[in-house]
């Protein structure tokens, strides 16, 4: 029921109805729409029956609840989406946790809008990766999450420039216990991988793959129980990149043996 006093019109701060009963004395007057108490009636002028004074802060209330409900939703998608690649990827507990901080951290600075999700998941998992001591290749992690990896790395090196996270990319021996995982070569094997990549110059790695070079020393470690193919698609890298790194492990390897021989003066002595 509508009730008035003088020209004004009492409505529920509830649910905003004119159906406010108070016709009994003593007791506080209740919508008969929504039966919430209305123990202190506002009164409105009839005059202003358009205005509604509350309607922009509620309107304000519940756009504010939208946007928090669509982006805890995102949030939820994509921690959910981070664990389902981790799982794929193998990937530990420590790399997964450092992977939604990155995330987190990408997110405040606005940088995942506009940005597919499960590439900006993608790319976080990898950077992740990259700082811990059993790195990724970012063409293995691109294949394994289907996305293109030009674009994987573009968003990597995004993360890196506008988180100052630095680039310094991962050593060569970082990557030999996820390859030796994958392809199931013993530890006596990685570990002759580790004594050829040791032989290596620095200014040799500059600018080169550094997981290609993981896994050429793992190729020649292993004398031919596995075979290029296989290292370059746990590496992710073409077969031709896999042979490149194999012949510079090779003369590196045969630099050391050579430098280790005794000269001709010494043996004649």
């Amino acid at each position: 029921m509508q009730s008035t006093s003088g020209t004004s019109t009492v409505r529920c701060p509830a649910c905003d109805s004119t159906e406010v009963d108070r016709s009994i004395e003593g007791l506080d007057p209740f919508c008969q729409e929504c039966g919430a108490v209305v123990s202190a009636p506002i009164e409105f002028d009839e005059a202003l029956t358009d205005f509604e004074p509350d309607r922009d802060a509620r309107e304000s209330w519940s756009e504010n609840h939208r946007v928090t409900n669509s982006t805890e939703y995102q949030i939820a998608r994509a921690f959910e989406y981070l664990e389902e690649l981790g799982s794929r990827l193998d990937v530990p507990t420590s790399t997964r946790e450092r992977a939604a901080e990155i995330y987190a951290d990408g997110a405040t600075e606005t940088l995942t809008d506009g940005r597919s999700m499960e590439l900006f998941v993608t790319a976080c998992v990898t950077v992740a990766g990259q700082e811990s001591e059993n790195p990724i290749p970012a063409s293995r992690i691109a294949d394994i999450a289907d996305v293109d990896s030009d674009s994987l790395r573009r968003i990597c090196r995004v993360l890196r420039q506008d988180l100052d996270y630095g680039s310094q990319p991962s050593p060569p021996r970082t990557y030999l216990g996820g390859l030796a995982r994958d392809l199931e070569i013993h530890k006596a094997t990685v570990s002759v991988a580790e004594e050829l990549l040791e032989a290596v110059p620095a200014k040799q790695l500059c600018g080169k793959h550094p997981g290609a070079f993981a896994g050429a020393a793992l190729y020649l470690a292993a004398e031919g129980a596995i075979t290029q193919r296989e290292i370059a698609t746990a590496t992710g890298v073409t077969t031709e990149t896999i042979r490149l790194r194999v012949k510079d492990c090779r003369e590196a390897a045969n630099g050391r043996l050579a430098s280790d021989q005794p000269g001709q003066d010494e043996k004649k002595s």
